[in-house]
This record gives structure tokens, C-alpha cells and sequence, in this order.
């Protein structure tokens, strides 16, 4: 198989933020601080989600268009979801 090269991020697309959320212990006494730089990423509607979303499809369908398999995966995924569905009526 031959090599699949790098991947090549795009830079700029997530920029890290300063968001630090805390959370205190059972018994109060200590505060945890966990740093969350990609807070924004949770607004599904925002233009940035948007583009960074757009730009990691871009990413991984260059990266699996490569690979050999992918068309077998993807008809047997097809015929894997072909069955008898039924629901309450």
C-alpha cells in the first residue's frame, strides 16, 4: 500500500481560547481548574464551527480517498443498513 502522506491541519481554523471552567471537590475544600480552548466549538450554528467542521470533512475525505477499501467498506456498510425496520405505529 503506498504511503498516505501527512496530514496537514488547517491553521487558524480553531483558535485556542482562555475559557477555565472550576470545579470544587465532594467536600469543597479544593478547586479543579480545567482549561476548555475550544468552548466555541459547541455552538453548532456559529460561523467558526462551521468552517472548522468543513475543514476536518475536507481533511478526512482527501485522507480516506485514498485508501483502497473504501468503496468495499462503504457497500458493505450499504448492505449492512438494508434490513426490515419497524417502528410503533
Amino acid at each position: 500500500m503506498e504511503s498516505l502522506g501527512k496530514i496537514e491541519y488547517p491553521v487558524g481554523l480553531a483558535p485556542r481560547g482562555n475559557t477555565i471552567d472550576e470545579y470544587k471537590s465532594k467536600d469543597g475544600k479544593k478547586v479543579f481548574k480545567v482549561p476548555d480552548p475550544y468552548r466555541f466549538l459547541e455552538d453548532p450554528d456559529s460561523v467558526a464551527t462551521k468552517k472548522w467542521v468543513q475543514a476536518q470533512n475536507d481533511i478526512t475525505n482527501k485522507f480516506l480517498s485514498k485508501l483502497d477499501l473504501q468503496e468495499k467498506v462503504f457497500n458493505k456498510m450499504k448492505f449492512l443498513s438494508k434490513y426490515t425496520k419497524m417502528s410503533i405505529p
